[in-house]
Parts: structure tokens; sequence; C-alpha cells
């Protein structure tokens, strides 16, 4: 009689025998069409981006650049943006010395990284090892290799930490994600929705070319870009590192942060299906062979986006896959010469 004491067991049989309602079965062109259209449609619902929406910032004032350092190769500008009502999402923006319009990369950073990781200006020694660990200044050598870059703090992390929240439970996230959940939000939605709120300022920019943008992100900056592509079509080219595989295979085992969840969300998607909605577009998957993520997995929801791909009507080239010599890491050199092949 005590072994039905346990709730998870009870929640994981409801894995097992309730699979996600949209997850992807396409056998033709027009099958995945209407897929990707009721897919897409309740992502949106899931993350519940209107509710985050009527939050926004009404009449908000212009973006404020609070900083600028003129380097040979690039210019790096502090930029502020406002997004919900009174709040503003610091950025990194790495403009390149040569003549504008630029091509873009939108770089996002995963857990226990910041803007400063990403824009190779470490704050502390702690940053610096973990930006070399993770291989994470990739948005300062996308700027030198001729694109800008910008890298904005994800809620809970960089100059946005919450210090209160961080001694009195020991999550960067915990707390964000508790109170946006009895709000009626996510933590992970709220996210997402000021990521498209920085691609619109992006967008805006008159020395970036609108139609040449591509995302970058590594492990929780890879999720978001997972999402914020799959939502936003303005970027063009994708680099998805150490991420996309089935998560909910994880979610029975694994207590992961509460930040990567959404309500209800695996009762319609699992990752590779989020992942299926950008095809047609361009993008990369990377996954190092000593990831401590099962690398059975990446290979086995890559074999699931080359036929997405392949019915979305892509060239198949489009879709790459690296798997590389390495950790938890970004491989830039990779994702360079995708980029550079495909953001045109």
């Amino acid at each position: 009689m005590d072994s039905n004491i346990h709730l998870l067991p009870f929640l994981n049989d409801i894995y097992d025998k309730e699979p996600p309602r949209l997850r992807f079965q396409a056998t033709t062109k027009q099958e995945y069409c209407k897929w990707n259209s009721d897919a897409g449609v309740m992502l949106r619902e899931l993350l519940a981006l209107e509710v985050v929406d009527q939050y926004r910032w009404i009449d908000p004032p212009p973006a404020q650049v609070t900083e600028r350092v003129e380097g040979t190769e690039y210019t790096r500008e502090r930029v502020l943006i406002p997004t919900l009502q009174g709040v503003w999402v610091p950025c990194f923006v790495l403009v390149p010395c040569t003549p504008p319009p630029h091509p873009a990369v939108l770089c996002l950073h995963g857990h226990g990284m910041s803007k400063d990781i990403l824009a190779g200006v470490p704050r502390d020694d702690a940053e610096r090892e973990r930006m070399e660990l993770l291989r994470g200044d990739y948005a300062a050598k996308f700027a030198r290799a001729g694109y800008i870059t910008i890298s904005p703090d994800a809620a809970g992390f960089g100059d946005r930490t919450e210090k209160a929240s961080l001694e009195q439970i020991g999550s960067h996230c915990r707390h964000l994600a508790v109170n946006a959940l009895s709000l009626g939000m996510s933590l992970q939605g709220i996210r997402i929705w000021e990521i498209l709120s920085v691609i619109d300022y992006l967008a805006g920019r008159t020395d970036v070319d609108i139609n040449h943008i591509a995302g970058a992100g590594l492990s929780m900056g890879c999720e978001h870009l997972m999402y914020a592509a799959a939502l936003d079509e303005r970027i063009r080219v994708s680099v998805l590192s150490c991420g996309p595989r089935a998560i909910i295979p994880d979610a029975k085992h694994i207590s992961w942060c509460e930040c990567l969840f959404s309500p209800g969300i695996f009762t319609e998607l699992d990752w590779p299906d989020i992942t299926a909605l950008i095809s047609p577009r361009p993008f990369q998957v990377q996954f190092g062979d000593r990831d401590y993520i099962p690398i059975d997995l990446a290979r086995e929801t890559f074999e699931m986006l080359q036929r997405v791909h392949k019915i979305s009507g892509a060239d198949p080239e489009s879709l790459d896959y690296d798997e590389f010599s390495g950790a938890h890491e970004f491989h830039f050199e990779a994702a360079l010469s995708f980029v550079n092949r495909w953001i045109d």
C-alpha cells in the first residue's frame, strides 16, 4: 500500500501515457504547414505572451546608450532597452568599425553567464574562468568577423541578478519564476517576450541590415533562441549550441531549474517540436562529444529534425549537425562558417 504514496511516479506515468498533443507527425508539406501554424499559435499561448504583453511599457522612452567604448575592431555600447513597464534590459551592442549597414547576430547567454561574458569583458575572475570554460565570448568573435552583435542580460543574471533572492533561496531564477507563475505568467515567457523586444530594437537600428539577422545561443541561451526563432522569422539563421533534444525524458528524473518551464508546455510540445518550428529557415545544431547531455538524445533529435526540414521543403544542406570534440561549450568556428554561408 505504501508503494502508492509518492507523486512523481504518477506524474511520470502521465508523460508515458499522454505524449505531447502537438508532437511533430507530419508526412507532407501541407501537413507540415498546418502543424507549424497550429503549434506556433499554441506556443505563444503556453508562454502566455499576450498576458506579458499587457504589461509592456506604454509610450516607451527611447533606448539609452549609457556607455560607449571605442576599439580597433569594434565599438562596445551598453544599451538599456525599455521592455515591461518601468523595466530596462541592459545589453551590449558591438558595432564593427567597417561601414554600415551590418549583418547582425543576436547572442543569448546560458545559466551562470551574462552579456559581459559574451562580449568578452568578464566582470571578475569567476566570469573569466566561465568564459574560457564555455568558450562563451562568441558575441565578441562575431563582431570581429564583421557582424553587429547584441547580447541582453536575461532576467536574473548579469546586471539583473536579484541579489536578495540569491541570498535567501540560493537561486537566480526561483524567486522570479514563482512570482511570475502566481501572476499568470512564467519566467520563461517573460524572458522570451523580452528577447522579441530586443529584436525589435535591433531591427530598428539604421546600422543593421534587417534582412540579415542571425541568432546564436549556448545552453539556456540555446533554449531561448529555439523559442525566439520559432516565433520570429526575422531570425534568418540560428546556431543552437548544446540544447536541442527531447527534454521530457530528463524531466522525469532530473530537477531542472524552474525557469525552463511554462504551465502545460509538455502536454503540447517537447523541445524537438519547438525547434522544428524554425524550418525551413537554416539552423545548425551543436553538441560536444563530452557534453553532460546524452549524445544519443542529440543524435535522435537531429534525425527527427532532418525529416522535418525535408518535409518543409528546405534545402537539406541548410540544416547542419556539428558534433565537435569538446564539452558543454560554444563551437564558434563551425558557427561562423554556417552563418557566413546562410545569412544571405
